[in-house]
């Protein structure tokens, strides 16, 4: 049985990873944006990463 303590680390190590997750997303999206990429193009991108997460 998994007690209170270790669900609260659990969702709390997951949590961490899905937020590192979207910083990196969000600097790649941020990247592809610098180097001319269209508006519609970035949002389909961003999209995608979004579901891949």
């Amino acid at each position: 049985m998994i007690t209170l303590q270790e669900t609260v680390h659990k969702e709390c190590t997951e949590r961490e990873q899905l937020k590192d997750a979207l910083i990196e997303a969000r600097q790649q999206l941020l990247t592809m944006k610098k180097n001319g990429m269209s508006r519609r193009k970035y949002l389909v991108e961003f999209v995608i990463i979004i579901i891949i997460i």
